[in-house]
C-alpha cells in the first residue's frame, strides 16, 4: 500500500544528492510539499560547516553546562 503524503510537509536533509534526494523525490511523488530555500526565513539552506559548528559546540566544554536544551539549527524554519 502506498502512504499518502498529501498536505504534509516533508523536510529531508542531505537532499541534494544520494539517498536524501532520492528520499525527497519519492515523498514528493507522493504528495508531501516541498520545502526550499523560500519557507527557511534566511531563505538559504544551510550549509554542512554550519551543523557542524553547531555540534562542534555542544560537543566543547563550553556547552558543559547545557542539558535538555533543543538547539535548531535551521534558519529559522521552526520559529
Amino acid at each position: 500500500m502506498q502512504e499518502d503524503f498529501a498536505g504534509k510537509v516533508a523536510l529531508v536533509t542531505g537532499a541534494g544528492s544520494g539517498m536524501g534526494r532520492a528520499t525527497a523525490i519519492l515523498l514528493a511523488k507522493r504528495g508531501a510539499a516541498e520545502v526550499a530555500e523560500r519557507g527557511i526565513p534566511m531563505r538559504r539552506v544551510g550549509t554542512g560547516r554550519e551543523i557542524a559548528t553547531a555540534v562542534a559546540f555542544l560537543l566543547s566544554d563550553d556547552a558543559s553546562y547545557v542539558n535538555g536544551a533543543h538547539l535548531a539549527v535551521d534558519g529559522g524554519f521552526l520559529a
